[in-house]
């Protein structure tokens, strides 16, 4: 959730924006072109955005993490990319991110 919108990533490379009042669609926005490829991994969006102050986390099945700053349409922040896929959505613990991997738990320390 940011402001007034709860966002969602589907299977067709799209994050979309639904007001968290009524849940009408308000925002339909293509994935930058570094992630549709990665994310074009089949049906590979098992997990849901994760919004830590500005930016938007996201995981997929092949293993890649990405930070989204959504100011001016979606741009690429940082990546990283697990040694092993991900089903999972990214959680916050104050400045550290937990993202849970098909086999194990990862920890990552915001800078």
């Amino acid at each position: 959730v940011l402001q007034d919108r709860v966002w969602v990533l589907t299977t067709d490379d799209r994050l979309s924006a639904l007001s968290l009042a009524t849940g009408a669609a308000l925002d339909d926005l293509a994935l930058p072109p570094l992630l549709k490829p990665i994310h074009g991994y089949g049906t590979a969006a098992y997990g849901q955005p994760t919004m830590a102050g500005e930016l938007l986390f996201l995981g997929w099945q092949p293993g890649l993490v990405a930070a989204l700053s959504l100011g001016g349409g979606p741009q690429v922040v940082a990546t990283t990319t697990l040694p092993e896929g991900s089903r999972s959505t990214p959680v916050f613990e104050g400045r550290t991110v937990w993202m849970r991997t098909l086999g194990h738990l990862w920890r990552f320390d915001a800078r």
